[in-house]
């Protein structure tokens, strides 16, 4: 099982939205996604904005979630860790420092995954245990190689809590986005793994 783990705030708003479209979208059961909070409000819903932007996106576990703070386990037993902003994935790696290398921001994760060179990732995944560890080896080999964003704002998603539903809307928006992108690069390498593991058959060895 390969585990993903997003981290916000408070753990109502951003994280359970990321990790929820992240497990609907990629929905194999090779891949477990959940979410925390690194200041969570524990035990607390989902703001009513953020639950009908859920609802819309046609999640449907949204009443049941509750704020869950991050735990040190939390942090080790992670094999991607996926945070809302900068200080987030700050916090992350001050509370288990080994997590720099898999700790991303969201936006940061999509960024190099969309600008990843095939022949790079062919190689990595040719190798590789499974796909999803294949992925994010090879982001991270990336990671200071792949031109950064324009602006080190671009890696943070705009925290909506308390604030107007145009923010709600700028967040999901946001979030939307970079999920997208790194679920296109998960199924991607899924198939490209395959094919790979088939080559050897195909050419009779």
């Amino acid at each position: 099982m390969f585990r993903i783990l997003t981290v916000c705030t408070g753990n109502i708003c951003r994280s359970p939205l990321a990790a929820h479209l992240l497990q609907s979208k990629l929905g194999h059961e090779r891949i477990d996604v959940q979410s925390a909070g690194v200041g969570a409000l524990e035990g607390a819903p989902m703001p009513d904005p953020a639950q009908d932007i859920a609802a819309r996106l046609g999640l449907i576990w949204y009443a049941d979630h509750q704020g869950k703070q991050i735990s040190s386990q939390d942090a080790v037993t992670a094999d991607l860790i996926l945070a809302l902003d900068r200080g987030h994935r700050r916090r992350i790696v001050e509370l288990h420092p080994p997590a720099v290398r898999y700790t991303y921001t969201l936006t940061e994760f999509a960024h190099i995954a969309s600008n990843m060179p095939e022949s790079d990732l062919s190689e990595i995944l040719q190798r590789a245990d499974s796909a999803e560890h294949g992925a994010l080896e090879a982001v991270s080999r990336s990671r200071g190689v792949v031109p950064p964003l324009e602006s080190p704002d671009a890696l943070d998603i705009a925290d909506p809590y308390r604030r107007p539903i145009e923010v709600y809307e700028q967040s999901s928006a946001q979030i939307v986005t970079a999920v997208d992108s790194i679920v296109a690069y998960f199924n991607h390498t899924a198939r490209l793994h395959k094919d790979l593991l088939a080559e050897p058959r195909r050419n009779g060895h």
